[in-house]
């Protein structure tokens, strides 16, 4: 099992993790290098390599429905979310907590877009 040591937090850490969500949040996230037509699936250990998380992670992310499987190239933006999170100190279930309140601010937007329009 790896040891998870907590780093202490510096605002040039929370101001990049800040500005990579506001970049998703208006659509800016980089798509992955490889453009995909059709949905080719991904294991638990291809995914973890590929996201910088350890296997046990990934699994748990699954287990937890924060992905679900099969994991395709969508759920790796999600995986390195996850990872950057964890990377400042946030644990599982705090990251669980974010990426459901992200995912809702997400359909909120879109829902304002359509009664604008």
């Amino acid at each position: 099992m790896s040891k998870v040591t907590k780093k202490p937090l510096s605002s040039r850490r929370i101001t990049s993790l800040a500005a990579a969500d506001a970049r998703d949040l208006q659509g800016g996230e980089k798509a992955p290098t490889v453009t995909v037509t059709t949905s080719v699936t991904i294991s638990a250990t291809t995914a973890a390599r590929r996201s910088g998380l350890p296997v046990h992670t990934v699994h748990r992310c699954i287990q937890e429905g924060l992905i679900v499987e099969p994991l395709i190239e969508d759920d790796l933006i999600v995986l390195r979310r996850i990872r950057r999170l964890t990377d400042i100190g946030v644990n599982l279930a705090g990251v669980e907590i974010i990426l459901r309140m992200r995912q809702r601010i997400l359909e909120l937007l879109h829902e304002l877009e359509r009664l604008q329009s």
